[in-house]
Formats: C-alpha cells, structure tokens, sequence
C-alpha cells in the first residue's frame, strides 16, 4: 500500500513521544508498504534526515515561529486549540490534501494535524488522548493562568477529537486508559509503543553490577512529571530502601534542576 504518514514533528528517535511512535511506525511499516512522510517539524540534523530517508520518502514544510503564532491565534479564533494552528501551517494542511490524493491510506500523529476531510482513508494515531492529558497537566499546574489556559485548550481539544473522528476511518491509542478517552466511533484500538531487541530476565541477572537501582526520567517542566517524581521521594524510594538501604534513585531529565526531592539524586538536562 501507498501510506502517506503525517506528524507535526519530525520522526526520530530520542525526542518527545509523537517522534519515537512516528519512528516506530515507519520501522514496522516500511518492509511492507511504499511510506511518504510528510512534516513540518525539524530535524537534529542530516542523520536524522538521511534515518527517515532509508525508509521512505520525505517531504517536509519549514515554518517559522511567527506564521505558527499567527496559525495558533487563527485556529482559536475558529474555536479549535491552538496547539492546532500552531502544528499545522497552511502549507502543511495544503501539501497534505495534495499527497493523500494519491495515496492508499495515511496515518495522522495526533489530532494536531488534521483539520478537516481527506481524500484518503484516514488513521488518527492519537498517541495519548490529548485533552485527557491536558486536564491532567491543568490539575498538577500550580501557576493558576496557565491551569487555566490548559483547562480551556482541552475543551477545545475534546471538542476537535470528537470532530476529527468523524473524518477519520479508524483511531488508535497506545493503552487502554486513552482509548477509553476518545470518541467511541471509530472504535478506537490499542497499539502499543513497541519495544525493540528487549532484553531478557537471565541477560539482566547475568548483567554487571549496575550503578543506578531505579532512575525516573522525563521533562521535570511538565507538572504531571514533577508530581509523578515527587511521589517517588515520598513514597517509592523509602520503600525500596526499607529492602535494600543502600539503593541509588535518580531522576533524570530537561529543568529536574528546580526540584526538590529527598534522599534522591537529580541530573538536570
């Protein structure tokens, strides 16, 4: 089949959550079927670039922060989210139209990047349902404007995702909990994120003597995270160490700097 894949950002490994599964997705997708991936995310760098290439073809539409700015304003003023506007430039939507007319099938990474019919079968690869995340994101964030704003942008995202869905010939989640978030039609599917060359439980006993026991690893900027590592200190790791008293517990991740966490070690960026 001729797939046409769709992402705001550019699939790599690595990056955010929506890169890895888009990379995933090309990996499995390739052996079988002629890909074309379409983006309007940026790269790290040529290995990036030449990664995708080896598995399919690659167009992608450069936007700058200005026209997806002015992209964002637009698409609230329409009453959809803003992070829509923001992801999916005109020029990305337009080339998409074009592009799947000639295509079997594509696959859109997330509700970011649709706005409207295709001329193709569409699958919604919603990753995470996103207005479940950002009413989560809305209860654990302590500055009250930006709870707001978030309480606000998943109104709208609920409202896109049930939109969406009716342009869309099938959904899919990575788990149960999000799937049970989106709009019941299409009924929406579990994939989860694959798990690559995993090692087995006789490879870990056989392993060397590790340095680190349990590590949590993430953007610390993200407040679901920096709830998720504060219950770590406070009730995981003096758990563990009531077993094991020596154990070495990290959290690793982009602004861990600004926590504050006892009896856990922080590497920050």
């Amino acid at each position: 089949m001729r797939l046409l894949i769709l992402t705001a950002r550019f699939p790599e490994y690595g990056r955010k959550g929506d890169q890895l599964r888009a990379r995933q997705l090309l990996e499995m997708l390739a052996p079988d079927h002629e890909l074309h991936v379409l983006t309007s995310g940026e790269p790290s760098g040529y290995e990036a670039i030449r990664d995708v290439q080896s598995l399919a073809r690659l167009s992608v539409i450069h936007a700058g922060s200005v026209a997806r700015a002015l992209g964002a304003v637009a698409s609230l003023a329409r009453g959809r989210p803003a992070q829509v506007g923001w992801m999916t430039p005109g020029r990305l939507r337009r080339r998409a139209e074009v592009l799947a007319a000639s295509s079997d099938a594509m696959i859109v990474g997330t509700v970011r990047v649709i706005t409207g019919p295709m001329p193709a079968p569409v699958i919604i690869d919603h990753i995470d349902a996103l207005s479940a995340s950002l009413r989560e994101r809305a209860k654990f964030e302590q500055r009250p404007l930006t709870s707001l704003a978030a309480r606000a942008e998943a109104l709208l995202l609920g409202r896109h995702e049930r939109r969406a869905a009716l342009w869309a010939n099938a959904q899919i989640a990575v788990c149960a909990a999000d799937a049970l978030s989106l709009p019941r039609e299409p009924p929406p599917i579990v994939v989860p994120q694959a798990v690559f060359e995993a090692v087995g439980v006789e490879e870990l006993a056989a392993a060397a003597a590790r340095h680190i026991d349990l590590i949590l690893t993430g953007n610390m900027d993200y407040p679901p995270n920096r709830d998720a590592a504060q219950w770590l200190s406070r009730e995981i790791a003096p758990e563990l160490r009531r077993f094991h008293p020596a154990a070495r517990v990290i959290v690793a991740g982009r602004h861990a700097k600004g926590l504050s966490l006892d009896g856990i070690e922080i590497a920050s960026d």
